[in-house]
């Protein structure tokens, strides 16, 4: 008896070291990944933000247009980066599925209309056919499921060269209160050979690595795709035959939905408008970042609205200053030295809570993009989140949800 329980303990032993060690590295990954994500989108911010600041210049039609490719550029380096944080979140159970309604033929419109001026750099036709008796009002994910879209509609044209790339949706079966849906990615691009089509949802795989190095992307588009319709419950499969293209199909069950928003375009997908900053009311603006590059974009971004910006290099000298001022908004950077924007950002709330007055927006401007790190920053005070590199429009848009107010 003794010797099965001393076994038992040491197996006991074993595993809870086994599951330490584990822990310890999926932490370890996190964080690695965190700066990794700090470190990339730091100068992505000067050079994205660069690049529009520039095409809202006079150029001619040549600068136009090498500035037009080093902004898809960078954009496609983000849209790595972004993939890279997915899997791992994904990984470490870490990526939510939301539920909320929205109407899916207003969803499924918009990102063809998204894509299709990709498809058009190519000579590509793009179609969108919706059944009849595919309910529009609809509960999920909605940002997932334009997440899967978008991956699976690049890929198409991507891999397409000549002819059409085309998003069927269909009805299933009626499922209670739900409905299971068949959505189908068809293009008339290079296909699959049967031997890869097991293995081409598998992370980093390129069927032609040869030929698919040049196309870009670094092959996690299709993993991501399957996490994500497994953790909404459905699956996806590949049907195709080398030299006739490709048809990517998965189901979903979505529940029906009676009500729904008006409108499902997130904030980045709306059209631009340019009088935004002229018409931002009088400001006193507070921005603190240690990036010198990070200060004068957000200056230029603000060139043409009646704000005054002052800088803090550090999460100290924006507390500083903050209690030393008065200001209308705050921009903070989150990774800073001496003090961190976190630290910053709740002795301010502390020092307003003391002192019983309003609470001034605090709009924290960060290069880490993992969901922990977004609540972290909610959490120390901070009113909204932005994720480096971040768009003019953003930035606009964002300052003028949160101080709107007739301009005096």
């Amino acid at each position: 008896i003794i010797i099965v329980i001393t076994a038992r303990k040491k197996i006991e032993t074993d595993l809870a070291q086994a599951r330490d060690a584990a822990l310890g590295a999926a932490k370890a990954k996190s964080n690695f990944l965190a700066n990794m994500s700090h470190e990339l989108r730091t100068p992505l911010m000067s050079i994205t933000g660069g690049a529009e600041l520039l095409l809202d210049s006079s150029l001619n039609e040549q600068q136009k247009q090498w500035v037009q490719i080093m902004n898809r550029g960078s954009r496609a380096l983000i849209h790595v980066i972004n993939d890279v944080l997915d899997v791992s979140k994904i990984e470490a159970g870490q990526m939510e599925i939301i539920q909320s309604p929205f109407n899916l033929h207003d969803l499924a419109q918009e990102t063809i209309e998204l894509m299709r001026l990709r498809a058009h750099e190519k000579n590509l036709k793009i179609f969108l056919h919706i059944a009849p008796g595919v309910n529009a009002d609809v509960t999920g994910d909605s940002n997932r499921l334009r997440q899967i879209l978008f991956n699976l509609l690049g890929n198409a044209i991507k891999f397409t060269e000549k002819g059409s790339v085309v998003l069927d949706i269909k009805q299933e079966s009626p499922n209670g209160n739900g409905e299971t849906l068949l959505f189908c990615v068809k293009d008339t691009g290079d296909g699959i050979a049967k031997a890869m089509q097991e293995k081409i949802f598998e992370s980093f795989l390129q069927v032609n690595p040869a030929r698919d190095v040049r196309r870009g992307g670094a092959g996690l588009g299709l993993t991501i795709s399957k996490r994500l319709v497994e953790l909404m419950g459905g699956r996806i499969w590949v049907e195709s035959e080398e030299g006739n293209g490709c048809a990517f199909f998965f189901k979903l069950t979505l529940k029906k939905q009676s009500a729904i928003p008006q409108s499902t375009a997130r904030a980045t997908d709306k059209p631009a408008k340019p009088a935004l900053a002229e018409n931002l009311r009088p400001l006193r603006i507070l921005l603190a970042d240690d990036s010198e590059n990070n200060r004068n974009l957000i200056f230029d971004y603000l060139v043409n609205a009646a704000c005054e910006v002052n800088v803090a290099g550090d999460g100290q000298a924006a507390v500083e200053k903050f209690k030393s001022g008065k200001f209308d908004l705050v921009l903070m950077d989150m990774r800073m030295p001496t003090m961190d924007g976190y630290a910053a950002t709740r002795l301010i709330r502390e020092w307003e809570a003391a002192r019983g007055g309003a609470m001034v927006p605090i709009v924290a401007l960060t290069a880490f993009a993992m969901s922990e790190e977004i609540k972290m920053s909610l959490e120390a005070g901070c009113t909204a989140h932005l994720s480096k590199p971040v768009r003019k429009m953003q930035l606009l848009e964002t300052i003028a949800g949160l101080t709107a107010g007739p301009k005096t």
